[in-house]
């Protein structure tokens, strides 16, 4: 996919075609006169579309991309670093080209070569143009570069073909082919075109053997362990709904990339995380209803919910330090007794367990309330990893973040998770 261009040259909906196969993780920027738009995709997954009318007023979602589709023309450009702030879209981008009703008239916006309507004369073939005011040359310009010529046929779709309606991954097929209409279901379809090259035996949700690390007899008694919230490294990204991700694409991804961070999905009434160390699943937590899982057993039930369309994925990348730091929060019991947080000056704490190089994590939460914000410090072998509270997750070694919750809270409470000290 090229950076950037034209419309006359690359449509909309072959933009959003080849955005999703590249599985582009940014902002796809439209230009078209006086208007913008803005599309925002997440692993090729359209989000969220913002575009400016000021003729009907400002349009998201559905109705920017729709608007977006009818531009006959515009430049464009694709930001890598803009990621969307909201979810507006919760369909397949296919699914929404092929609701699209083209409109009969597409909007071109003027270019620099476009004769000015007060000319005095047009091209033949072309309707008359006004008379040209005082001032404009009486000579004819030539018509628009993106204007087809008078005697041929306004073409109806996009170079290529007109694709509505036709699964994933089967743009490249040749206009001139029919696909076959089969009782095959849409995973069947998407499996059997997508250029991944799935193994004829695996369904559309299944996951490669080389992901499931996890045995059974790797699942461990969750006895002392608590499912934190986990951090945000770079500041907080929005989540996007399980229903629109292609979820083993992901992981196919994150695998090829060998990161090392985190898949967090999220319910109303459940939450999860998948923990992964240069592109292999090392750890699995499930928690429902206060009851946590670990292991095959925590992945599965993650994805059943995948499956189904439920809840809400972010995915992060952490260092070695953090992942460790955060597995050891969940998974090492809380050492000693819970005590009252406003004894204890955080700083100092910290300070301490620096110069002993102890691997700690020191939670600050509410004795009354443990659904209410919480502050983490995680620290280890000597170093500070760093920060957070749950409602500001972005990690930061500015500890004031904390210590302001601990004056905040009316019974607060300090506890300390370690292995040893």
């Amino acid at each position: 996919m090229e950076p950037s261009g034209t419309l006359a040259d690359v449509p909309a909906k072959t933009l959003i075609k080849q955005a999703q196969k590249d599985q582009l993780t940014g902002t796809l920027n439209i230009e078209a006169g006086e208007y913008k738009a803005h599309l925002y995709f997440f692993n090729g997954q359209l989000l969220h579309a913002i575009m400016n009318d000021k003729v009907g007023g400002d349009k998201s979602g559905e109705d920017a991309v729709f608007a977006v589709l009818d531009w006959g023309d515009g430049d464009y450009d694709i930001d890598h670093k803009s990621l969307p702030a909201k979810q507006t879209i919760f369909v397949k981008a296919t699914e929404l080209i092929a609701k699209h009703v083209p409109s009969a008239t597409p909007y071109l916006p003027p270019r620099a070569n476009q004769q000015p309507s007060g000319y005095p004369s047009s091209p033949p073939g072309y309707p008359p143009y006004p008379q040209a005011p005082p001032g404009y040359p009486p000579t004819p310009y030539p018509p628009p570069a993106y204007y087809p010529p008078p005697s041929a046929p306004v073409p109806s779709a996009p170079p290529g073909g007109d694709y509505s309606g036709v699964p994933e991954f089967a743009a490249s097929t040749s206009p001139t082919e029919t696909i076959p209409e089969t009782d095959a279901t849409e995973s069947e379809k998407i499996a059997k075109n997508s250029e991944l090259e799935q193994p004829q035996d695996e369904d559309y949700f299944s996951i490669p053997e080389m992901y499931r690390t996890l045995s059974p007899s790797e699942d461990v008694s969750s006895e002392g362990m608590r499912l934190f919230d986990p951090p945000f490294p770079e500041g907080v990204h929005p989540a996007a709904s399980s229903a629109v991700l292609d979820f083993p694409k992901i992981l196919r991804k994150l695998h090829q990339d060998g990161s090392s961070g985190y898949i967090s999905l999220r319910g109303t009434n459940f939450k999860s995380v998948l923990l992964l160390s240069d592109g292999t699943i090392i750890a699995s937590f499930y928690e429902v209803r206060g009851a946590l899982l670990n292991g095959e057993k925590a992945f599965n039930k993650i994805l059943s919910h995948i499956e189904a369309g439920q809840g809400d994925i972010n995915v992060e990348n952490l260092d070695h330090q953090q992942l460790e730091a955060f597995i050891k929060l969940i998974t090492t019991p809380v050492l000693g007794q819970t005590f009252p947080a406003k004894w204890f000056n955080l700083k100092e704490m910290v300070s301490s367990f620096l110069e002993m190089e102890s691997s700690v994590a020191i939670v600050v939460e509410s004795e009354d309330d443990k659904e209410s914000d919480y502050g983490i410090i995680m620290l280890a072998k000597g170093s500070l990893i760093g920060a957070y509270t749950r409602n500001t997750p972005k990690l930061t070694s500015d500890l004031t973040l904390i210590e302001d919750l601990q004056t905040s809270l009316t019974n607060g409470a300090l506890t300390i998770r370690s292995d040893s000290i």
